[in-house]
This record gives C-alpha cells, sequence and structure tokens, in this order.
C-alpha cells in the first residue's frame, strides 16, 4: 500500500503545470543528443489533430519528441501523448512526481509506446523510457512533416533567418506561452 498519495498531493503546493513545462524545457534545452543540441518550443499547435503540444523537443528534422505534462490528470494526458503519436518519434508523458499513478495507467503506456517522466521542482527522472514510433506504428510523415515545417517557420521568426542559413546553425529557442 502507498501511502504517499495521503501525505503530498500536488494540488496542496504552488506547483503548476506550466512550472512544470518551463522547467522540462529548459532541462532539454541543456541536454545533448549524440553531441546535438536541441531545439525545444513550448505550446506548439498541431495541425490535423487539433491539439496543443506542451514541450516539443526537435534533436533533427527526422527526430521529434513531445512530451505532455500534467500534475494529475491521467485520462487526458494519455489521450493527448496518443494523439501525438500520429506525428511524433517519441512521445512522452511527465506527470508530478508525487502524483498518485495507477498500474493500469503505466500498463497502458508502456503498450503504447510513450515514455514516462516524473518531475519535481528541482529533480526530473524518466522512469520509462519512449519507443521509437514507427509508419508500422500508425505514425503519419505527412503530419510530421507539416510539424518539422511548422518548427522551421517558428525558427525563422524567432532568429529572423533564412531556411539555408537556419540548417547550418542550431538555435535555442523557448517560444514562451501566454500565460
Amino acid at each position: 500500500m502507498n501511502l504517499l498519495p495521503f501525505l503530498y498531493s500536488p494540488q496542496a503546493t504552488d506547483d503548476s503545470e506550466s512550472d512544470m513545462q518551463r522547467s522540462i524545457a529548459l532541462i532539454m534545452e541543456q541536454c545533448e543528443f549524440g553531441g546535438i543540441n536541441p531545439s525545444v518550443y513550448r505550446e506548439v499547435g498541431i495541425p490535423k489533430i487539433n491539439r496543443i503540444s506542451d514541450v516539443i523537443v526537435k534533436v533533427t528534422g527526422r527526430q521529434i519528441v513531445n512530451i505532455e505534462c500534467k500534475l494529475t490528470d491521467h485520462s487526458s494526458v494519455l489521450a493527448q501523448a496518443k494523439d501525438h503519436l500520429k506525428w511524433a518519434d517519441y512521445s512522452y508523458i511527465c506527470l508530478h512526481a508525487f502524483a498518485p499513478t495507477p498500474n493500469y495507467f503505466i500498463q497502458k503506456i508502456i503498450d503504447l509506446g510513450i515514455g514516462l517522466l516524473l518531475w519535481a521542482p528541482q529533480l526530473t527522472i524518466e522512469v520509462i523510457p519512449a519507443y521509437h514510433n514507427t509508419i508500422k506504428k500508425g505514425k503519419d510523415m505527412k503530419l510530421h512533416d507539416r510539424v518539422n515545417k511548422k518548427l522551421l517557420e517558428l525558427d525563422q521568426l524567432k532568429t529572423g533567418q533564412s531556411e539555408n542559413q537556419n540548417q547550418l546553425s542550431i538555435s535555442h529557442i523557448l517560444i514562451n506561452p501566454t500565460d
């Protein structure tokens, strides 16, 4: 029996999903993936599925990671992460580290190949790694390419560079959400 959910509740703190998104985005900006510093975006609308991605980490044009952040709402974050599997190479759910997480939820994300991050203000842990999403698993490459194109446009707006110049340098972008 896990008594921790009764002793601590993320709603009882000042933690917010915006804090979580900001923290995850900053952590991802500082990561290196095979020597590549990624571009990181927050609150990006995804065409066709009518969803907003909380955090997108673009390692390369062919490797894009989606991270959905929720303090406790398991059912909605699972539906969101599952929808993002339609375009993302990797999909993660980020939950508050002290939120009660039922076993059926863990089993469902494992079955879907979705990764799990646990977050607290001073700590983030990858508990379950995400599996690479492929066309065979249902990824829509046209949608993937549309999202990548949108991210390139956001890069150009932020940096003022042309597409060719943008391909030569990796920019670090954090798009601030409207709070």
